[in-house]
């Protein structure tokens, strides 16, 4: 079993879980090859090196003047043959694509595809991280039959390219497994074309070895609150909410510490209103950070917050939070906002409080919960560590996944 991984950025900071799962691969012994089409030189972790995960990373070559050239060059080698080959591959490309332009292109991956490329002999499954990739994808699934999954992570925040909503039709038409990581993810694929039953829950695994339980004692006398969250830079993620609230707990007096740990497109907006709110010497924001950075200051922190804000069905939503699954792994009290797949992912009045979203009252409140309930500061977190590890550890969905891809059979698209 070989399986073609698309990864919509790798390496990459802000995407670790695809780390995590190419590292079940090999951990259940199933070889993969890594394509994105992101080329941009990033940072990246520790783990990428360690497991020398760029030893698979596939050259970035289909591009459209690369399969024009590629159809050019194979067309003045072999005329004949090459345009035998078009034309019953144009028919099949009429089926993946919406307009003359993209039946065009289809044909030209078809033909690229069924070629002589060596990159993909040997691939037995195709598994997709983001759409765009899975349709790109779908021609090498179809012109060689073989079966080709999509996780669904979700729909894509502002301002990142989303899939022409033809091209999402015809991909749900002949995907053969859409992997979803909650309730609320599966429901939001549903509703933009995946099918029922061959659309399945499974949630990103965490790799618990990385964040080690060890909460944070009471902070006894003027000792702060260190209070963490960890997530884009940008207004969907309701850093506005938090900061908020953390003016609220400076009017009260309570000594603290917020860290914000990110990179986004609106970090300047997030600076101006720290400053706005007179947060200087409470408020700090940290960037482009890895994992094995982030460990220690999951393992400083007392209270880690998540205020996404919610959104309709149709439009972006947090549909895991796998910064909860981290938290909770490391010991931290959690507060989230009643979002997407949260309620799915933590336990409230068990094992974190959850609130309402556009709220900085009710994080604050929240945050004065633990203060005045110092019982549960060791409650909480212990239930919450039970939680990770029933439900999110790495190897227990490694295995899932592994399992899936053992037995998936057929291929919708080749029928």
């Amino acid at each position: 079993m070989k399986i073609l991984v698309i990864a919509p950025r790798f390496p990459s900071l802000t995407q670790p879980w695809i780390e995590t799962y190419l590292e079940q691969l090999k951990v259940n012994n199933i070889d993969f090859s890594i394509y994105t089409s992101i080329d941009t030189p990033e940072k990246y972790s520790i783990k990428v090196k360690k497991l020398k995960l760029l030893d698979h990373k596939l050259e970035n070559r289909i591009t459209t003047p690369f399969i024009i050239g590629y159809y050019i060059r194979r067309l003045l080698k072999s005329p004949v043959e090459s345009i035998k080959t078009i034309f019953p591959i144009a028919q099949t490309a009429c089926r993946l694509a919406p307009d003359t332009r993209s039946k065009i292109i289809s044909s030209l991956l078809l033909f690229y595809f069924s070629g002589a490329e060596r990159s993909y002999d040997g691939i037995t499954h195709i598994h997709s991280h983001s759409e765009i990739g899975a349709y790109l994808f779908l021609h090498l699934a179809i012109i060689r039959k073989i079966p080709i999954l999509l996780t669904f992570h979700g729909l894509l925040p502002e301002g990142v390219k989303h899939i022409d909503p033809r091209k999402r039709t015809i991909l749900f038409k002949n995907i053969d497994l859409v992997l979803t990581n909650t309730e609320f993810a599966k429901k939001q694929a549903i509703s933009i074309g995946a099918d029922p039953h061959t659309t399945k829950i499974l949630p990103q695994g965490l790799p618990m070895e990385e964040f080690p339980y060890l909460p944070a004692k009471l902070p006894a006398g003027n000792e702060p609150i260190r209070i963490l969250s960890v997530g884009r830079f940008h207004r969907q993620k309701g850093h506005a909410y938090s900061l908020l609230s953390a003016k609220r707990l400076k009017k009260l007096g309570v000594p603290f510490h917020w860290t914000f740990v990110g990179g986004g497109p609106h970090l300047e907006y997030f600076l101006k209103l720290k400053e706005i709110l007179e947060l200087d010497n409470e408020v700090e924001f940290l960037t482009e950070m890895d994992q094995a950075e982030l460990q220690p200051l999951f393992q400083n922190t007392h209270i880690f917050v998540l205020a996404s804000l919610q959104y309709n069905l149709d439009q972006w939503n947090e549909t895991q939070g796998v910064v909860l699954q981290e938290a909770q792994a490391s010991g931290c009290l959690v507060i989230a906002t009643e979002v997407g797949g949260v309620p799915e992912c933590v336990n409230h009045g068990k094992d974190a409080r959850l609130v309402r979203p556009r709220s900085s009252r009710a994080i604050f409140e929240a945050m004065c919960f633990y203060i005045d309930n110092p019982d549960k500061w060791s409650s909480y977190p212990d239930a919450g560590l039970e939680n990770v590890k029933n439900n999110f550890s790495a190897d227990v969905i490694g295995q899932k996944v592994a399992t899936i891809l053992h037995n998936i059979a057929g291929n919708n698209c080749t029928s």
